[in-house]
Order: structure tokens, then C-alpha cells, then sequence
């Protein structure tokens, strides 16, 4: 659902911006498949970041629970959906995957 190359020098700098299909700060980069079915959001703060890619089924939002999804004749979905959160701090990046601990992801 994303690929990513943190450089340990840009981890204490909040500068992330959006750039042509990734997220950048410095050297680092975080770019996340672009599909309908996928969402993306950051969080950025003094000394962390934290992107969160998540499919449209997921409850997993940044700012809480998202909206229940619902299929195209209007009833409310019951998948769990699937999230994976990049959580960057000086010195340190944890990975968290969803369900189960799986989802697709690379690492050049």
C-alpha cells in the first residue's frame, strides 16, 4: 500500500510535503499506491510524523473511526477493511500493518 525511504537526518524535521504522487521531507519519501480504493492521510507535528494508508472499508482514521462504508445499493459494509501506519520520530520509524499484521508493502 506504500513505499518509503526515511533518511535518520530528516526524522526530526516536520517539512513534509506533498510532491507528485509522494510525500517528501528532505531525502526521505513516503508514496502511497494510488488507487480509488485507498485513502491517505498525515499527521504532522513539532518532532513526528505519521501517515496512515488505509483501504475505503477500514475504521482506522487518523482523527478516530471512520464512516461505515457502504456498497453500491446503499447498505451499511461489514469489512474490517486494512490499514497500514508509518509512524516517523528522530531516530526511530515503526510500521504498523493491519489485519492480522499483513498488508501488502515494499521498501526499496
Amino acid at each position: 500500500m506504500l513505499s518509503f525511504h526515511p533518511a535518520l537526518a530528516d526524522l526530526t524535521r516536520a517539512g513534509w510535503q506533498w510532491d507528485h504522487g509522494r510525500w517528501r521531507c528532505g531525502d526521505s519519501w513516503v508514496q502511497p499506491i494510488s488507487h480509488p480504493a485507498l485513502r491517505h492521510e498525515i499527521d504532522r507535528t513539532q518532532h513526528t510524523t505519521t501517515i496512515l494508508v488505509r483501504d475505503l472499508a477500514s475504521p482506522v482514521t487518523l482523527a478516530g473511526p471512520a464512516p461505515p462504508a457502504h456498497d453500491g445499493e446503499g447498505a451499511t459494509g461489514t469489512a474490517r477493511g486494512d490499514a497500514l501506519v508509518l509512524h516517523l520520530q528522530p531516530g526511530r520509524v515503526t510500521l504498523t500493518a493491519g489485519i492480522g499484521g499483513t498488508v501488502p508493502w515494499h521498501v526499496p
